[in-house]
């Protein structure tokens, strides 16, 4: 007869707790609702929707008053540092939207160029030559 294999039981891993899963479940929904607002608007949309949400949650309606009057209506700026901040925020968000942007159309250029390889090398194999359209355009006389 067989021996009977011993089964080790896995090592208990602590339970967490009501609390912890949920501020698990919450952190991760933030998470996903913040990728999907990227992906859908963009950093700089994206940006300024959470913004938006940031403050309607949790600012006082003295900070957002004071917020469309300094961002919005421009009035009560005594320097240019709220302007100067906000400019230099929105063009770091711009050039990472860039950047992203960039890495994506490199991506997908080096995709249709392997495809149209592929296809060429493909086809050139099934007539045994070069297609026509493998050759360089032929110049015509004047």
């Amino acid at each position: 007869m067989a021996a009977a294999k011993k089964t080790r039981k896995p090592e208990q891993q602590p339970k967490r707790t009501k609390g912890e899963n949920r501020a698990r479940t919450a952190a991760f929904g933030a998470v996903q609702v913040a990728s999907a607002l990227i992906e859908r608007f963009g950093w700089p949309g994206g940006t300024v929707l959470l913004g938006w949400w940031f403050v309607e949650k949790y600012a006082t309606a003295e900070q957002k008053v004071r917020i469309v009057e300094t961002y919005v209506l421009g009035t009560g700026i005594g320097g240019k540092w709220p302007l100067a901040v906000a400019l230099g925020f929105f063009s770091l968000v711009l050039l990472a939207q860039r950047t992203v942007y960039v890495r994506r159309i490199s991506t997908l250029q080096k995709e249709v160029d392997r495809l149209a390889q592929w296809k060429t090398d493909h086809q050139d194999a099934r007539i045994d030559g070069p297609l026509h359209s493998s050759e360089p355009p032929r110049q015509l006389d004047k």
